[in-house]
């Protein structure tokens, strides 16, 4: 039987939704991963892949240069950061790796099994 992808969207939200709220320092997770500082750390990764980036040469030696108003960008996020909270949920979550996943799984259960011809 076929679920709906609407259910398992609806699935999915509300997962992620408990689990942000747990509270990941009662369960021994303190220690993992950081906890702090996300923005910064993002914008600091941004800053030094576009200065690499930038210095790049194009198929005729010119330098590719830097993004047009980067800095601008950086400045606006560094001035209108949210707060930083941390929860067990991973920043970049996509949807479409649960997916995967799950025909990884299927896959595998159904390679492990023998088969009679």
């Amino acid at each position: 039987m076929w679920i709906s992808i609407s259910y398992s969207y609806r699935s999915i939200v509300s997962v992620l939704a408990d689990l942000h709220k747990i509270d990941y320092k009662s369960i021994g997770l303190a220690s993992y991963g950081k906890s702090s500082n996300f923005y910064p750390r993002q914008i600091a990764t941004l800053a030094h892949i576009s200065k690499l980036q930038a210095a790049t040469k194009d198929t005729h030696g010119n330098t590719v240069g830097e993004l047009p108003r980067l800095n601008d960008m950086i400045t606006w996020f560094e001035k209108n950061q949210v707060k930083d909270e941390a929860t067990i949920a991973h920043g970049d979550f996509k949807v479409l790796r649960l997916f995967l996943f799950g025909f990884y799984l299927f896959y595998e259960i159904l390679s492990s099994f023998h088969f009679r011809h």
